[in-house]
C-alpha cells in the first residue's frame, strides 16, 4: 500500500534534476561553493558570472539565493585589496 510518511522519507534523499543538464540542485550548490572558494579574491565572480561557471543551468537571482543560503557573502564583500 501507500505509506506517505515513506514517500517523504524517500523523496527527501533525492534532488529534483533541474533543466535538461540533469545537474542537481545539492551538486550545483556544491560547485558553487567550490567555485567561490577556488576564485581570485582581488577579483570575485558577480552572480552573473557564476551562473557562467555553473553552465547556465540556473537562473542569477537563484545563485544569489543560494549563495546566501551557503553563507557567501556578494562579490564586493569577498573582494580583498591589495
Amino acid at each position: 500500500g501507500y505509506t506517505p510518511g515513506v514517500t517523504l522519507v524517500l523523496l527527501a534523499l533525492f534532488s529534483c534534476a533541474l533543466g535538461d543538464v540533469g545537474a542537481s540542485a545539492a551538486g550545483l550548490k556544491a560547485r558553487l561553493a567550490e567555485v567561490v572558494a577556488a576564485e581570485d579574491r582581488r577579483r570575485p565572480l558577480s552572480d552573473a558570472a557564476l551562473v557562467g561557471a555553473l553552465g547556465g543551468a540556473v537562473a542569477r537571482r537563484t545563485v544569489a539565493a543560494w549563495r546566501e543560503a551557503l553563507g557567501i557573502p556578494p562579490a564586493h564583500r569577498r573582494r580583498q585589496r591589495g
